[in-house]
């Protein structure tokens, strides 16, 4: 009994010292925590570890809008920004928003009155893992002369869009403004605007965020303090997690692909993400989901360039395993056809709609397809992790829209 008693204070004894060593660790060096295990920190803490390393809510303001849609929140100016992918040499990519906190050269926007070209888009418009001046609205100044600003911002969609450019757009009394589609997400965000409008809350005015009183005992004390705490709950909040989604949905959803050329084959999207974009691919084959849900966002577009006489243009910027599709060979083989009827449908919905409200229309599919065929793994479109445009294709889209603009034709 004596023996076990003191193995079990030698082991009590030796866990302590673990945390005790783990906790002045990560004190001395807390950007050597796992972002996906920081994310299940304690919120105070969190965000205490984050600040200046990882942006935050704290680095984000929420911006007025008038259609009763859920919050928007853009970054604050001078916000470094952070992007992750594990096959960008470094794994990530540090960018620091402007004056107004989009992605552009500093001081572009305070210093000019005007803007020639006006971008508004998610994370595809904005610069993902590549420089201001690698973005296709910055490519697309460079190739011909017309002075741009980018007004992109991740995780928005076109009804998010709308209220940027009413926002900081107009004012700039631009010839051109490019709302750009994004293939994979765009449908998601415009369903969750409007299951969402006119009933939300700001997460500050959520008290569950905040408040500490419907944690555990441990959560209130040691949770609230402890680093070691957190990173040991937070692994294990980690590995649930990916236990979960392995057992719940990688049987029946498995959204990883490869691109295949003659020589090589590259894998894309190894960690299984955006599978929200093979939900609602399904849920428009079944029927269950209505492009229509665009017609609000499109027809302001349309009033608005009216009202402040500018050219509206509505591009489309293709998913990866789109622009790849002659080279795509999909782990889960039946979401070939699902997919290439989710792109199908939308662009001939845009491109319908653009003749009937009277926007241009221009779809990046053919080009970033006959750049992907003409082309091998040594330059690719897109990231294969984060699935966003490389530095060429952004490229390839910036050479796309300079024709289009050189085409009288086309705004005929």
């Amino acid at each position: 009994m004596r023996k076990i008693f003191i193995f079990s204070i030698k082991v009590l004894a030796s866990v302590l010292l673990v945390f005790v060593l783990l906790e002045i660790g990560l004190r001395i060096v807390p950007n050597i925590i796992p972002p996906k295990v920081l994310i299940n920190f304690e919120p105070t803490l969190r965000e205490k570890t984050a600040r200046g390393w990882l942006p935050t809510y704290s680095d984000t303001i929420i911006l007025n809008r008038d259609d009763n849609g859920p919050p928007l929140r853009i970054w604050k100016p001078f916000t470094k920004v952070t992007h992750y992918d594990s096959h960008v040499s470094g794994g990530a990519y540090n960018v620091k928003t402007d004056e107004i906190g989009f992605c552009n050269t500093p001081g572009s926007y305070s210093k000019a009155p005007t803007f020639d070209v006006i971008t508004i888009g998610d994370s595809f418009t904005w610069c993902h893992t590549v420089g201001p001046e690698d973005s296709w609205t910055k490519q697309l100044s460079d190739l011909t002369g017309l002075s741009s600003y980018n007004l992109g911002k991740g995780n928005l969609g076109l009804y998010e869009y709308i209220q940027v450019l009413k926002q900081f757009g107009i004012n700039k009394h631009p010839k051109f403004v490019i709302l750009n589609v994004y293939e994979g997400n765009d449908l998601k965000d415009a369903d969750t605007y409007f299951k969402t409008k006119n009933n939300y809350s700001d997460v500050k005015a959520n008290s569950s965020f905040n408040s500490h009183t419907q944690k555990s005992f441990l959560e209130n004390t040691i949770g609230y303090y402890s680093y070691s705490f957190n990173f040991v709950r937070g692994y294990i909040k980690y590995l649930n997690a990916k236990i979960f989604t392995y057992l719940r949905y990688n049987k029946d959803l498995d959204f990883r692909y490869s691109i295949v050329f003659s020589d090589k084959s590259i894998p894309f999207n190894t960690e299984n993400t955006d599978k929200d974009e093979v939900f609602y691919a399904r849920q428009l084959l079944a029927n269950k989901v209505d492009l229509n849900i665009f017609n609000d966002a499109l027809e302001n577009f349309v009033k608005i360039s009216e009202q402040y006489r500018f050219i509206p243009i509505v591009s489309y910027t293709p998913s990866a395993h789109t622009a790849y599709a002659a080279n795509v060979s999909f782990n889960d083989p039946t979401l070939k056809s699902i997919l290439k009827h989710y792109s199908d449908a939308q662009r001939d919905f845009f491109e319908s709609k653009g003749k009937e409200l009277g926007y241009v229309f221009i779809d990046f599919t053919p080009s970033l397809q006959s750049a992907a065929l003409s082309n091998t793994y040594q330059k690719l479109l897109y990231f294969r992790t984060s699935l966003h445009l490389t530095k060429y294709g952004n490229e390839i889209i910036a050479k796309t829209l300079s024709q289009s603009l050189r085409d009288p034709g086309l705004f005929r």
